[in-house]
């Protein structure tokens, strides 16, 4: 089937199984591999900054930075690569509950794995060691136009 290689391989390594895993069990453990060239980088958020907890591996997303008093979408479609910390079951939801407040609640924090370039890297580390960020989930489809530093003097306009 799909099989990606779960661990490094060396030149001349005899290829064991044990050493593939499908894409799907990456998925959901240790989530999904970085393109080439790209730094992973992993940054600590509250529930309500990963969107309620329900971003996923493979997910694209925005990513909103607020220093000081000013606020912007700094980064369009970034790939999610892991998520650490989860949703934990509603008693409800084993009942099979389709009521939405029945839905599964995120527990704490999460470390979400972004596949960035350098310079976005560098962006995202800044935010994180001098303000807040939060994710939000955008698709191909999600305009990128349209946004601006929003800040006390503008917020309301």
């Amino acid at each position: 089937g799909n099989m990606v290689a779960a661990t490094d391989l060396a030149a001349g390594e005899q290829l064991l199984a044990g050493r593939f895993a499908s894409l799907q069990s990456l998925q959901q453990f240790g989530g999904i591999p970085a393109p080439e060239g790209f730094h992973q980088v992993t940054i600590p958020l509250n529930s309500p900054q990963v969107v309620g907890g329900t971003i996923t591996p493979g997910d694209t997303v925005g990513v909103f930075a607020t220093i000081g008093d000013q606020t912007h979408l700094l980064l369009h479609k970034i790939l999610v690569l892991r998520v650490q910390g989860g949703l934990s079951p509603s008693a409800s939801e084993e009942a099979g509950s389709t009521d939405p407040a029945d839905a599964p609640v995120h527990d704490g924090g999460a470390m979400v794995t972004l596949a960035l370039t350098a310079p976005d890297a560098e962006k995202v580390v800044f935010s994180g060691e001098n303000g807040s960020i939060w994710l939000s989930l955008e698709d191909s489809a999600t305009p990128e136009d349209g946004t601006r530093i929003v800040n006390p003097g503008n917020v309301y306009r």
